[in-house]
């Protein structure tokens, strides 16, 4: 996979942005770092609620972490980055538009998917380590180190 672009990380330097890239940063952040995920509980309806950015200015889902402040728009939360969102909020998706698809959607379940299952703290590290590991299985990538 050859994909690149450029975008802003968690850090303030722009980097190429590829898979394994992708992939190394959000292993930092929730296996090396132990951030939470973005994912709340909505008491009305007892549903999850998850959070491109979570509104705590601390909280990111593995997209999350790419899209910076001049691109992010709270309006975006809630949207399928593949599906709608890319007529609304194009300068975001633009992040993300050298990426398979299949790439985008797996990176995301691999949050989406721990936040809605792995509820043991504990847990949620190996959860995360499972779908990355899955990542790096499918698309050829290196676990990071």
């Amino acid at each position: 996979m050859t994909a690149t672009t450029t975008a802003t990380t968690t850090d303030t330097n722009p980097v190429p942005l590829t898979p394994q890239v992708m992939l190394d940063t959000a292993w930092k952040w929730f296996i090396t770092e132990g951030h939470k995920l973005s994912v709340t509980l909505d008491e009305n309806d007892n549903h999850f609620v998850l959070w491109y950015r979570h509104p705590d200015g601390v909280l990111r889902c593995n997209l999350g972490l790419f899209i910076s402040d001049d691109v992010y728009v709270p309006e975006m939360e809630g949207q399928d980055i593949l599906g709608p969102m890319s007529r609304f909020f194009p300068r975001t998706c633009m992040l993300f538009v050298n990426f398979p698809a299949q790439f985008l959607r797996k990176f995301t379940r691999v949050h989406d998917f721990t936040a809605v299952t792995c509820h043991n703290p504990d847990d949620v590290n190996i959860c995360m380590r499972r779908g990355f590991g899955a990542l790096v299985s499918e698309f050829g990538l290196a676990l990071p180190e």
